[in-house]
């Protein structure tokens, strides 16, 4: 199983967060895994989402959710995360 955590909930974020959920099975056979939207990191309130149970304002300690690079303000951000590769 991979758990994605989506670091902000803009355009992008809820995009992606939709497309997780709505093309889930499709996604889920691609990749030959289960695919999970596990976290929505947001310093906003959004209590009235349909995903109101994954939002949260810190990233949780025990998390094994993997991080991406995103766009940000006009230049790539990186995550000070401990990073792994996927094992295949």
């Amino acid at each position: 199983m991979v758990n994605v955590a989506i670091l902000g909930f803009g355009t992008v974020g809820s995009g992606v967060a939709e497309v997780l959920t709505t093309n889930g099975g499709l996604i889920d056979q691609r990749v030959e895994n289960l695919v999970r939207l596990k976290y929505i990191l947001d310093v906003r309130d959004f209590s009235g989402s349909p995903d109101a149970a994954l939002f949260t304002t810190a990233w949780p300690a025990d998390s094994q959710a993997k991080a991406a690079p995103a766009y940000f303000a006009g230049r790539w951000q990186y995550p000070k995360l401990p990073l792994q590769r996927p094992a295949r």
